[in-house]
């Protein structure tokens, strides 16, 4: 996947749910680490 793509779906998501660009990072980054049982870094 492209990173402008990905750059366009951040921008798409924070405007849907009326949220920042770091909050919708925040809580992608939350759902992985519990979906994928991944350790934080």
């Amino acid at each position: 996947m492209s990173q402008a793509l990905l750059f366009h779906v951040l921008d798409k998501l924070s405007e849907v749910f009326q949220l920042s660009k770091e909050e919708v990072g925040a809580l992608t980054t939350s759902n992985a680490i519990n979906l994928f049982g991944l350790a934080p870094k």
